[in-house]
């Protein structure tokens, strides 16, 4: 008992959540994550949000599938969720993504940015705003990746944000792209991708 009331919150949020199971995870979350983090935010008002974040993006680093069962139950049109501010809801989802160091997980970061409000849903401030501009060049950055992923290049979401500018990266990626096509030797399809990617504005 000592050493649990010695244990910072965000240690106790993931002892709540470890030994969850997936099919139990979002009941577990209601049971026992929501509960906490309106204790911990009467103790201290704001810390609810940095906690819910820092696990979220923590769990995000290795594997977006837990915490895209949160932003599910987090949508904009649900009576119950677990993120109601949809400004959190965007903030967060976009540090999951852009965190997340697999490859793997295209997918994923699709399914997740569906729970993402429109724009014009709710109240529209200044921070809104811009939120809603980094979702919309999220959108972009999927796409640059499942075109890199259909041609055998397989990378990080955070990559293609971090290396759009870079006009070294481009020469790389090309490269890259026309060898596993086969010898130099551009394809229709490879070039159309290319000419999208550059319309998008990267690796100019």
């Amino acid at each position: 008992m000592k050493e649990l009331q010695q244990m910072k919150d965000i240690e106790k949020l993931r002892l709540l959540m470890n030994s969850c199971s997936e099919d139990k995870y979002v009941t577990s979350a209601y049971q026992w994550m929501v509960p906490f983090l309106h204790r911990c935010e009467k103790q201290s008002p704001g810390v609810a949000n940095e906690l819910l974040k820092e696990y979220l993006v923590t769990l995000a680093k290795g594997d977006l599938k837990f915490p895209l069962k949160i932003f599910q139950h987090s949508k904009p049109d649900l009576q119950q969720k677990i993120i109601p501010d949809q400004d959190q809801l965007m903030a967060i989802a976009l540090e999951c993504i852009y965190t997340c160091e697999r490859n793997d997980q295209l997918c994923l970061c699709y399914d997740l940015l569906e729970c993402l409000p429109e724009r014009g849903y709710g109240d529209k401030t200044e921070a809104t705003t811009k939120l809603h501009d980094m979702v919309d060049q999220l959108e972009q950055i999927l796409s640059v990746s499942e075109l890199l992923e259909k041609h055998g290049l397989e990378k990080p979401i955070s990559f293609v944000k971090n290396t759009q500018s870079s006009s070294e990266e481009a020469r790389k990626l090309m490269v890259r792209l026309t060898r596993h096509t086969g010898r130099n030797l551009f394809t229709t399809s490879l070039s159309v991708d290319i000419w999208v990617i550059l319309s998008f504005g990267f690796y100019k």
